[in-house]
């Protein structure tokens, strides 16, 4: 569990409690560059894979903490306003430009599900 120092002394009592372990990196929020840095220190970690949803991959990928994105798109569709996306977060600045994947691989399975690996670029 990652943790900033502003985090309620009661919640940090309850992960105890809970025997789940805790890393604070950060003073008002979680810094996630320091922590992947702490957490490749610590515990000698040197892949995450992140399959949150899209508030943390959003933030993981506008720190510039991406390498790859690996995408399943099913043959199915959900709409409709406040449907969860995978990479959210505030909107591009003026003159921001969108992260360019450039394609790995593709795989359609028998099923239509189709498995799409992005390298990030830059």
């Amino acid at each position: 569990m990652l943790v900033a120092r502003a985090t309620p002394q009661p919640y940090l009592a309850y992960l105890r409690a809970e025997s789940v372990s805790y890393l604070v990196v950060g003073e008002a929020q979680v810094d996630l560059r320091a922590a992947l840095r702490r957490m490749r220190e610590k515990l000698g970690v040197n892949c995450v894979v992140s399959n949150a949803g899209g508030g943390l991959n959003g933030a993981l990928l506008r720190a510039g903490l991406v390498d790859a994105v690996d995408l399943l798109v099913a043959p199915a569709l959900v709409g409709g306003l406040g449907t969860p996306s995978i990479f959210d977060g505030v909107p591009l600045s003026d003159g921001e430009v969108p992260t360019r994947l450039q394609l790995i691989s593709a795989e359609a399975e028998a099923d239509g599900l189709l498995r799409l690996r992005y390298e990030v670029i830059g």
